[in-house]
């Protein structure tokens, strides 16, 4: 069995987490991976290296993401378009979608043996129309159309399947699978949607109106966003809160249910409910 073990470079206990990892399930006969730029902290005769991310996880069976939930989530898309399962192992703040906490580590034989389950979670996609040419991204969490460096509110008319619903007068709106309810989608006023229910949830942020309210749409629902002046140039989409695009020249916004989805490993019996009450509930 081949593993890509991915560490975030800026977490030194992720990176020495990474060659205890390595060296476990090296010694259960498992094929271990990293990034080149991992080499010259973890490097053994043992492991090979690939120099693209991508390669890397094409070639492998399961990926191990070593970081916080940002970590993962970026992996995550990689992952996505390749069909790989991912196991996320905590070294950030929340830990809310990682599958694992480091002090957890003896249960890493488990993914060797096979005695793990799979949380199979839904995409969004996005479709960007510039100047007659589509770009397509996934994201995992959320899709967020905003105002930029200026305080001021921007106005979105927002279209469900080629028919306007509502206009917003707002700082922006959030478009969240159910794994993102959790994040920006809850910080803006959203709801915590079951991952196992597949929908879409748009969420305004900091909306000028006493009415304006969270909306959730079936899993068939194709959205468009419109906005007022396409040449503003402070008008941004962002993607999973790390990939930003200015909207100026963009002729049309798509959100829709990706094609694609991710394989969270889990490892134990904890569910969705129990991590939302040690994650969030208590603090």
């Amino acid at each position: 069995m081949k593993f890509a073990i991915i560490p975030n470079l800026n977490k030194k206990d992720a990176i020495d987490y990474s060659a205890v990892c390595a060296k476990m399930l090296f010694e259960c006969g498992a094929e271990i991976s990293f990034l080149s730029s991992c080499e010259k902290y973890v490097y053994s005769v043992d492991y090979t290296y690939k120099d693209n991310i991508s390669s890397l996880i094409k070639e492998s069976d399961t990926v191990i993401a070593l970081g916080g939930d940002g970590t993962l989530i970026k992996i995550a898309r990689i992952c996505a378009k390749y069909n790989k399962p991912v196991l996320g192992i905590n070294f950030g703040n929340l830990g809310f979608v990682t599958g694992l906490e480091p002090s957890q580590g003896e249960m890493l034989n488990k993914l060797v043996t096979g005695e793990y389950t799979t949380d199979r979670r839904s995409l969004l996609a996005l479709e960007l129309d510039i100047n007659g040419k589509t770009e397509t991204y996934n994201a995992v969490n959320d899709i967020v159309v905003s105002r930029g460096s200026c305080s001021r509110i921007i106005r979105l008319n927002v279209l469900l399947n080629g028919k306007k619903i509502n206009s917003y007068s707002a700082d922006g709106v959030i478009f969240c699978t159910p794994t993102g309810s959790t994040a920006y989608s809850l910080s803006a006023g959203g709801p915590v949607i079951d991952p196992k229910i597949n929908c879409i949830c748009m969420t305004p942020i900091c909306p000028h109106s006493l009415f304006s309210r969270p909306v959730i749409f079936g899993s068939n629902s194709i959205l468009n966003v419109e906005y007022e002046n396409q040449n503003d140039s402070d008008i941004y989409i962002t993607i999973d809160g790390q990939e930003n695009i200015c909207l100026q020249n963009v002729n049309r916004i798509t959100v829709k249910m990706s094609d694609d989805h991710v394989d969270l490993i889990k490892l134990g019996n904890k569910d969705f409910y129990a991590t939302l009450n040690d994650k969030l509930w208590k603090r």
